[in-house]
């Protein structure tokens, strides 16, 4: 299964997901999911990381259960809207 993440950042986040992404890094070097693509989304002057926009592929749905707990408590510490998508097709 294939899955789209989107999360708009609350104002002023950045420097909170700085102090973070070292941490963050070394989870996802653990390999907890297989992503195909993670890019930081950038404010309308391209100055400032705002969003970001995260492509996944999980073989059971319990997975990407388990993930989206925790991609619901970052949304809850950045976010002001987090999205999910299921795509038929990747």
């Amino acid at each position: 299964m294939i899955w789209i993440i989107l999360c708009k950042d609350k104002e002023n986040a950045y420097e909170k997901r700085m102090s973070v992404i070292e941490e963050h890094r070394n989870y996802l070097s653990t390999n907890p999911i297989k992503t195909l693509l993670s890019e930081p989304m950038m404010d309308k002057n391209n100055n400032m990381m705002n969003d970001f926009f995260l492509k996944l592929k999980l073989k059971q749905k319990k997975k990407f259960m388990n993930f989206k707990r925790m991609i619901q408590y970052i949304n809850q510490v950045f976010g002001k809207k987090l999205s999910y998508h299921h795509l038929i097709r990747g």
